[in-house]
């Protein structure tokens, strides 16, 4: 379907868009007031056609709290924001490490491993007639298998001794692939604890 597939195309566009970004970090060496907004502008692809496709702004409530909200909230245009922060927040949690030798790559393999299970289990866990929630967990699951398989093998030549340094385009790279993944996936909250 041209809706899957515009969701699929705009991310892989937020991906690379995050990852030429990430080269420019490495090559210009960028001020930090200008590292934060950049995440937003990436991930502006990826918004566009969650929101063309008519993708939810709600969450579901933990069941210790449904008494007081009931099962669903709508958040609107306030779950775009929070989406727009993730990005953020996702591409600098992995930055923050970056230095310490295999550090940021394996924290990003830790992480990636984490949300194919996530995925896997999920997709026992849904039933049948899900079938647009299912799908979101099979494309999140082809974003990240290739991931994963990148990252191990980065790995291996970024453990110490290193033998190749990832800098700001790697970082970008994964944190906005975690991003990508969680908003494609419709797992964002459970995302950030991920990155937590």
């Amino acid at each position: 379907p041209h809706a899957e597939m515009a969701e699929y195309l705009a991310a892989v566009l937020t991906i690379t868009f995050a990852s030429f970004m990430g080269f420019a970090d490495d090559v210009i060496d960028l001020r930090w007031r200008y590292k934060i907004p950049i995440p937003f502008l990436a991930t502006l692809p990826l918004l566009s056609v969650y929101y063309a496709n008519g993708n939810h702004t709600g969450v579901m409530v933990p069941n210790q709290l449904r008494w007081l909200f009931g099962d669903f909230v709508e958040l609107g245009f306030g779950f775009y924001l929070f989406l727009l922060w993730l990005a953020v927040f996702s591409t600098h949690a992995i930055n923050i490490y970056a230095g310490v030798n295999g550090l940021e790559v394996g924290q990003s393999v830790v992480i990636a491993a984490s949300v194919l299970v996530l995925n896997i289990v999920q997709l026992f866990r849904i039933p049948e007639e899900f079938k647009e929630y299912r799908e979101s967990h099979v494309q999140s699951i082809f974003l990240m298998v290739p991931f994963l398989a990148v990252s191990l093998s980065l790995l291996r030549l970024n453990w110490f001794p290193a033998k190749v340094f990832v800098g700001d385009t790697y970082c970008y790279f994964a944190g906005m692939t975690f991003a990508v993944v969680s908003i494609v996936g419709h797992f964002s909250k459970t995302m950030v604890l991920f990155l937590i």
